[in-house]
């Protein structure tokens, strides 16, 4: 199974007066981002609608939530040896990717 397809969840946000209760007491520190297509990820399954939290530095083999630099969706991905690897386990440069933060958190959907 391919890895989530994700988006940032503040741009899946309804407006203030729209919202519910998880999305009113996020955090401005926490990335959140929601699934929209079902994959997996560092063996966990991932749901449509899942919220993903990240918060935090990426520590070292730790699943962190990559946001792209510039145009581009994020992705999950890791650190390891100074470096950033893919959902696919490819590298990814400094230059284009910076970190969202450790996974911390997961809310199902259902």
């Amino acid at each position: 199974m391919p890895a989530p397809l994700l988006r940032p969840l503040r741009s899946a946000l309804p407006t203030a007066s729209q919202a519910g209760p998880v999305e009113a007491r996020l955090e401005r520190a926490v990335e959140a981002f929601q699934v929209v297509v079902e994959g997996s990820f560092g063996g966990r399954v991932y749901a449509v609608g899942d919220l993903l939290l990240c918060r935090g530095e990426a520590r070292n083999g730790a699943e962190t939530g990559l946001v792209a630099r510039g145009h581009g969706r994020p992705r999950l991905g890791v650190r390891r040896n100074g470096r950033w690897l893919g959902d696919a386990g490819e590298p990814c440069a400094d230059e284009r990717w910076r970190s969202g933060g450790r996974l911390v958190g997961r809310m199902r959907s259902s």
